[in-house]
């Protein structure tokens, strides 16, 4: 009896949509997805395997540039704050960029690998605790200290990430290497706006891509198509 409720859960973790999460702990897109994309795992997590992938969109302003919105420089990135603030009804203070504005946001994509080494549930946290802090609480989470500040607050307060282990791995060539292999794959599927969803089906190459921010019924619709496909395979 043992062995086939063994294999019965294999089968259910097999069948479950696999699916990647291309975005950035800067990314202000990403943060007005972001109701949406819990309401998603709230309701289909029994579904899914999921993942961050960190895009490391701001490696530094020198060699920074989005011509779609015309931003070259911190000043310029205020604006397009404002526009999503009020565009998608987020808590966004668009302040920081003038002010104590970020320069680089490898420092918050590194943070989340390593806290991802230690689980999932700790890389996801930190990740929104990242995002609360930077986009209405005006701190800059490129610097260092930062971090180390919101990371610490999630062993005092909800005890789900080992700071030392976390301090540790922060300076460790590992988790340089789990970010660029992040940055990497991001590059090869040609992803260069964030938030980015690609969903598919286990073992297929094949799947569906949702780029930039997006409606809810999008991100359902898009699950359904693959979950549709999953029943008819079997």
């Amino acid at each position: 009896m043992e062995g086939n409720t063994e294999n019965s859960d294999y089968l259910k973790v097999a069948d479950r949509v696999e699916i990647e999460y291309f975005t950035d702990p800067l990314c202000c897109w990403s943060w007005a997805f972001e109701p949406h994309w819990r309401k998603f795992l709230n309701e289909n997590s029994h579904q899914v395997e999921w993942r961050y992938r960190m895009g490391g969109m701001l490696t530094d302003w020198k060699s920074y540039s989005d011509p779609l919105n015309d931003i070259s420089r911190p000043a310029q990135m205020a604006p397009l704050w404002l526009q999503v603030k009020y565009t998608t009804n987020s808590k966004i203070d668009p302040d920081i960029w003038i002010e104590d504005p970020p320069h680089s946001s490898i420092p918050a994509c590194l943070a989340v690998k390593c806290a991802e080494m230690q689980s999932q549930a700790a890389a996801d946290l930190l990740l929104l605790v990242l995002r609360r802090a930077v986009m209405f609480k005006k701190k800059n989470i490129a610097r260092k200290e930062v971090v180390f500040e919101l990371a610490a607050e999630l062993e005092k307060k909800y005890g789900i990430l080992n700071f030392d282990k976390f301090e540790n791995d922060y300076g460790n060539n590992n988790a340089i290497q789990h970010l660029k292999y992040d940055m990497q794959r991001a590059k090869l599927a040609d992803i260069g706006r964030f938030p980015t969803i690609t969903m598919r089906l286990p073992n297929q190459n094949k799947g569906l891509m949702i780029v930039g921010y997006r409606p809810y019924s999008v991100l359902t619709e898009s699950f359904q198509q693959l979950t549709n496909a999953l029943e008819f395979q079997a």
